[in-house]
């Protein structure tokens, strides 16, 4: 599952908040379409927002200003930084307390990093320069060694930059015919920065999974395909003693048709394969559970009668958007909705991909539900669940749900369309029902009249949290707009 950066727009440099100790809320006075402000939490550290300020500092320059602010949203420390005018702001990452910003344009041969360090409250800036226009698809880093991936000349590439000696290199990846580098992500227990490639060769895809630590490979393995299962990516996650747990999505054709289930191996520290295993979604307890009983017993008999027959498996009709695996309290989660796309067009009237007019109109994507399953290290399953996510259309994919696991009872929360619902359960077993909640502010005089951008977010611990715009009336100080974040707890009514 990737980090995500959240571009916000901003009128006033200099920002006013108020905490309470209940829900923890940030507000800032705004005016919309006017300076780009950017928010990074980052985890137990809080989180760091910048903006492009508009202070004259150069002709080709402009200046960022930093704020840190902790768990509570109280500001810690502000700083500055430069900036070439003509370098937007492409991504960022966080790792060893450490915050990584890349500016640059999508093909571009100069590109400039910041690099802030978020304990101490100071910044410094890296310049450099490609050869050849990159296309950047991916970016991380780790201790001074910096990550870039994306499309060289037309084929996929991965360049490793030193900070400190100021090198930069291509790493070699090895395979047949056409291939994308799917994600690029850091492994934060033995700081591997691992790479996921995706080829087809002869119409067969194929999962390459790399390693790499200060830019040398240290692991390089490809997935093997089994009979009517086809891998079509995979990400892995230390487990400790040099193992890494692998999981991935595969389907029934080599096509890369509707996702039929997850995938599950170990890899040992010699790169060594272990214990692969295929979880249908079928297999699933509550992978149907989003439907009525009805439903459910209808799908069942399909699946049972297709098996005594011999045949494939009951095909699922969507894909699944995993997230990143992460763990908690010896668990390995995997999160994801479950989506398929949708052509509108003229009228409202929703046509299948396989049966659409000749003039489609722009695509949407629909999420059916969200699902959580969890791992132990050895790629056992022990429970999974699922919560309903009630005609979410999005024009963009994008992690909608969070789930925080617990041993009393564990929590999904997603927000759509102003509210932001959430499910109890245990387990495997149903849970509760889906309740929504709207999101009050501070002043019980505040009438919330629209909600704007609003993103929700996994942070530390029990908590995540909400962002975005809000337009508020208020009976006694009137109108006013505002970026807000809200701090709120999983299992909160």
């Amino acid at each position: 599952m990737k980090i995500y950066l959240y571009c916000l727009c901003l009128l006033s440099i200099v920002t006013n908040h108020k905490v309470t100790a209940q829900d923890k809320r940030l507000e800032i006075p705004v005016r919309l379409g006017f300076d780009q402000m950017y928010m990074a939490p980052v985890s137990k550290d809080g989180l760091v927002v910048c903006n492009k300020s508009r202070k004259v500092v150069g002709k080709w320059l402009v200046e960022y200003v930093f704020r840190k602010y902790n768990q509570d949203l109280n500001k810690e420390w502000t700083i500055k930084s430069v900036v070439k005018r003509n370098l937007p702001f492409i991504d960022y990452t966080y790792s060893a307390r450490t915050l990584y910003l890349l500016f640059g344009k999508a093909q571009s041969r100069n590109y400039q990093i910041i690099k802030v360090n978020v304990q101490a409250g100071f910044s410094e800036k890296f310049d450099f320069f490609f050869l050849d226009k990159l296309n950047i698809q991916h970016f991380t880093a780790v201790n001074n060694n910096v990550y870039i991936a994306g499309m060289l000349q037309g084929e996929p590439a991965i360049l490793h930059t030193n900070l400190i000696l100021k090198k930069t290199k291509i790493l070699s990846l090895s395979f047949k015919g056409r291939a994308i580098i799917e994600s690029l992500y850091l492994d934060t227990l033995n700081n591997f920065v691992n790479a996921t490639i995706v080829s087809r060769h002869r119409g067969e895809t194929k999962v390459l999974l790399k390693s790499y630590v200060k830019g040398k490979e240290v692991r390089s393995i490809q997935l093997p395909n089994e009979d009517d299962k086809y891998l079509q990516d995979a990400q892995v996650i230390a487990t400790g003693n040099g193992e890494q747990l692998v999981v991935g999505t595969y389907s029934q054709y080599s096509e890369r048709r509707a996702h039929q289930g997850l995938f599950v191996g170990r890899l040992t520290a010699k790169s060594k394969l272990r214990s692969p295993h295929y979880y249908s979604f079928n297999d699933l307890k509550n992978f149907y559970g989003h439907l009525s009983e009805r439903e459910q017993k209808r799908i069942s008999r399909k699946i049972l009668r297709r098996r005594k027959r011999g045949r494939k498996e009951y095909p699922v009709q969507s894909k699944i958007l995993l997230h990143r695996i992460i763990k908690e309290n010896d668990q390995y989660l995997a999160v994801g909705e479950m989506y398929y796309e949708t052509v509108r067009v003229v009228g409202g009237a929703f046509f299948s991909p396989r049966n659409f007019p000749q003039q489609r109109i722009p695509r949407e994507w629909e999420y059916s539900r969200a699902i959580g399953v969890s791992f132990n290290k050895t790629g056992r399953m022990l429970w999974d669940n699922v919560i309903k996510l009630k005609r979410v259309k999005v024009p963009k994919l994008y992690p909608m749900t969070i789930v925080k696991p617990r041993s009393d009872s564990s929590c999904f929360v997603y927000y759509y369309l102003d509210e932001v619902f959430s499910k109890n359960f245990k387990g495997s077993k149903k849970g509760g029902d889906v309740k929504p909640k709207k999101l009050n502010t501070n002043d019980e005089n505040d009438d919330v009249r629209e909600n704007i951008r609003v993103q929700a977010r996994r942070w530390f611990g029990d908590a995540y949290l909400i962002w975005g715009y809000q337009r508020i009336r208020n009976k006694e100080k009137g109108r006013r707009k505002v970026f807000f974040v809200q701090k709120m707890r999983f299992g909160e009514n």
